[in-house]
């Protein structure tokens, strides 16, 4: 569902709402990657087409017993159907050396409540990159 609602912000990122990007359960430092990439592609004029993919999903571990229970997961993040476009043209952009292989990601997922109140949920925190899948 975090990943969901990043694909449909970043296909219209003059219309990223970050209420519906925090209710699909993004948060903490993942959050702010997600708000920078929203800058950088209003400031550059671009716009997402196509869904990123997770598989091979693999719990990595679980702690229950922390103030925040968190569960630590392994997936492959498959963004080959993603193309990058300009809003003027439609046409695809070059935005870095970025690859179109699947990459091997570790994700965090706490359990805690919202930073503007309400009851307790899963929130995607952090992810690290972990090489090919």
């Amino acid at each position: 569902m975090a990943r969901t609602a990043i694909d449909t912000a970043l296909a219209a990122p003059a219309k990223a709402d970050k209420a519906k990007l925090e209710s699909a359960g993004n948060g903490g430092a993942w959050m702010t990657t997600v708000l920078e990439d929203l800058t950088t592609f209003q400031e550059y004029g671009w716009y997402e087409s196509g869904r990123t993919t997770v598989t091979n999903l693999q719990v990595s571990s679980v702690n229950l017993k922390l103030e925040q229970p968190e569960v630590r997961l392994i997936n492959c993040i498959d963004v080959s159907g993603i193309v990058i476009r300009s809003q003027s043209n439609n046409k695809p952009v070059t935005a870095g050396a970025g690859t179109k292989e699947p990459k091997k990601v570790l994700s965090r997922v706490v359990y805690a409540p919202s930073a503007t109140g309400g009851g307790k949920r899963w929130w995607l925190i952090a992810e690290q990159e972990l090489g090919a899948c």
